[in-house]
């Protein structure tokens, strides 16, 4: 990996927003999405038909045993296996979370947002507030949990038995990136390159700012700043709290759209060509 060199914060003229994106189907009406048609799993073979044989990864050299049953994990169990509720197919991922002293693992769903206990699997809440295309993860905190989806809306749910909205808004939505919490503040970057600061209580919006580029990587908060990797492939960093102040700018020097890794003092990137380790020294 290599250093990169940090730059202060200049002050700049103020950008035009770009107008929101349109609906990806012309006739389609602002709000509703076309679902994306799930892959399965099973390899297909020529005539269409499928093979019921699942390839496995051998090494170079080796050749695939493609009736080999799909490869598990030695040494592990399974603990509890649960259906996912009714619903429309989503891109989110699970989060876990820690809520009324019990581990939960929360999905962002559609259209219902659900917690799991994270031991047993048992569903411990469900809230019905999602629509649309879902892809971000939910963001949590040890109060709340957030949902939101691009053309739709974002929600602070109370979580436990008779889950309720705290408060909701529909200002700004991502449609790839999730949101981040901390127990004061909710932070959001779009796909049109806004970036908000809300109360994560009340649901006020304390600031916004619109960058250049837009954002698919979500933001990861450490060390009480915010950062910010947009497509382009340079990091904002800005403080995790009110006001907005815009700490340091770096480019990778290529493109970027996964979100970064933290651990140890260091922070690994995946751009478009290069894995990158960024470290003080």
């Amino acid at each position: 990996g290599r250093p990169w060199s940090a730059r202060r914060a200049q002050s700049a003229l103020p950008e035009l927003r770009p107008p929101r994106r349109r609906a990806r189907l012309a006739g389609l009406q602002l709000g509703v999405v076309p679902p994306r048609r799930a892959r399965s799993p099973v390899r297909r073979s020529r005539r269409g038909r499928s093979s019921g044989r699942w390839r496995r990864w051998q090494p170079p050299g080796h050749s695939a045993d493609l009736s080999a049953s799909p490869p598990r994990w030695e040494g592990l169990s399974q603990p509890w296996r649960r259906a996912i509720p009714a619903g429309r197919p989503v891109w989110s991922s699970p989060v876990l979370a820690y809520f009324g002293g019990t581990p939960q693992v929360v999905i962002n769903g559609n259209p219902a947002v659900s917690g799991f206990d994270a031991a047993t699997g048992k569903q411990l809440w469900a809230l019905e507030c999602m629509s649309g295309d879902v892809a971000p993860s939910v963001a949590v905190n040890s109060k709340m949990a957030y949902a939101v989806t691009d053309y739709a809306k974002l929600t602070a749910i109370k979580p436990g038995t008779g889950a309720s909205i705290a408060w909701e808004d529909n200002s700004y939505t991502p449609d790839v990136s999730s949101p981040v919490a901390t127990d004061d503040f909710l932070f959001i970057s779009t796909g049109n390159g806004d970036v908000a600061c809300y109360n994560q209580e009340k649901g006020d919006t304390l600031w916004t700012h619109y960058f250049q580029d837009q954002f698919y990587a979500s933001p990861i908060v450490a060390d009480e700043l915010v950062y910010l990797l947009d497509r382009s492939g340079v990091m904002h960093i800005v403080d995790a709290k009110a006001p907005f102040k815009l700490v340091a700018e770096s480019a990778l020097g290529e493109t970027a759209d996964c979100t970064p890794a933290f651990s140890d003092k260091k922070i690994y990137i995946r751009g478009s060509k290069n894995l990158y380790c960024i470290a003080k020294n």
